[in-house]
Order: C-alpha cells, then structure tokens, then sequence
C-alpha cells in the first residue's frame, strides 16, 4: 500500500512542460507511451473479466439447458397431451416467459 500511495503522491507533484510540438509517428509511439500499470490493477482486470466470462458462460449453458427441457419435455408433453393442462403448467409454471426473459 506504500508504494502505491508514494507512486500517486509522485505523480501529483511531477511537472510537465512541453517547450515544443511533438508529432507522434511510429518510430517515436514507445516514447509517448503510458507506463505499465501495477501489478495488482492487472490482477484485478483480469479477475473481473473471468467473473464477466464466467457469467456469461454460465447464462448461455443455462439458456442451453432451458431449449433442451422445452424441447425435450415441455413441448411434448404439451403436444401429446400426456398430462392434463393442469399437470403441465404445475410443472412448468410460466418456463416459456422464464426462456424468452433469458433470450
């Protein structure tokens, strides 16, 4: 924690002076450029972005597994009339609303 609060307290107190215009070009871009960043920022981007896929891959499999028991189940049992209605949607109280929401 040290080091990041001397490296902010640093960069607060640096002056800078620009005496002339620079163009930018391919050759000169790495003099231009931001330093790494810390570490702990990288970890911590890194973390959030496999929480994100995570989520994401998690919502698909789920959305996955909800096309498979309506076409699997849900649908057949309705078309075929196995079960009464009153079985049927006992069983999967408003399931279409749930698939069209996670869509």
């Amino acid at each position: 924690m040290d080091e990041f609060k001397q490296e902010t307290e640093q960069a607060s107190n640096a002056e800078f002076e620009c005496q002339e215009e620079h163009t930018i070009t391919r050759s000169n871009a790495s003099d231009y450029m931001a330093p790494p960043l810390p570490n702990r920022i990288v970890d911590s981007n890194h973390r959030r972005e496999r929480a994100i896929q995570e989520l994401v891959d998690g919502e698909t499999t789920y959305n996955t597994y909800l096309d498979l028991l309506i076409k699997h189940y849900v649908q057949p049992l309705a078309d075929f009339k196995l079960i009464s209605q009153e079985h049927h949607s006992t069983l999967f109280p408003q399931l279409q609303v749930i698939k069209n929401l996670s869509d």
